[in-house]
């Protein structure tokens, strides 16, 4: 039984500062030129850094090639040392490699730009919506719980995330509030699981 939806938190496109392309519209523009030429690291096949690369690449319509590695970690250092074109990752994992000018952000999977880096231009801003994209976190109860429980609990929980110390922890990793209940929370997860579906489908991803 759906309660309450806490936070969603998107993903950051991040390339090697070396490469040709600078912004998203290059990056398009090489990519159609240059079909399968790019590749994009993640932290392994069926994640969400893997996933929203897909749904960037259909939204483009682009072709790159994916590389899975075991985890974030070894495939920003492959990034960075210049093995990889591109990753989509969280903000709290990139953010150090770009203060540190290791990596450029070109576009965030946000519906509006974060507060912690509000220069990074969102994927609407290039038409580019359908590429929207993050991960979310909500609270669930068994189907049977009294709806009295239900309730009790979604307005703690709204009160937790309205709280200022909250927000700030929010906004320090790069998240927002879901702030979606019961009906709404329910519908969000199943066009969710509709569309998430659909992208595994079409990469042909498998965790086998």
């Amino acid at each position: 039984m759906p309660v309450y939806g806490l936070v969603e938190t998107p993903l950051i496109l991040v390339i090697n500062p070396d490469r040709p392309f600078k912004t998203v519209p290059e990056l398009i523009a090489y990519a159609k030129e240059h079909p399968g030429k790019l590749n994009f690291g993640s932290a392994g096949p069926g994640t969400g850094t893997h996933l929203t690369a897909e749904l960037f690449q259909s939204a483009a319509g682009i072709k790159m090639t994916h590389v899975p590695y075991k985890g974030s970690s070894p495939a920003l250092a492959d990034l960075v040392s210049g093995q990889l074109d591109l990753m989509f990752d969280y903000p709290v994992v990139v953010q150090p490699f770009v203060n540190a000018g290791k990596l450029k952000p070109l576009v965030v999977t946000a519906k509006s730009r974060l507060s912690i880096i509000p220069q990074i231009p969102t994927v609407g801003e290039f038409g580019l919506p359908a590429a929207e994209s993050s991960a979310w976190s909500a609270v669930f109860l068994p189907a049977k719980t009294p709806p009295e429980i239900v309730k009790k609990l979604g307005d703690a929980l709204a009160l937790v995330t309205a709280d200022p110390e909250m927000k700030a922890v929010r906004e320090k990793f790069g998240s927002t509030p879901l702030n979606l209940r019961d009906a709404d929370l329910g519908a969000f997860v199943k066009s969710e699981m509709v569309r998430w579906r659909e992208v595994v489908r079409q990469s042909g991803a498998s965790l086998e």
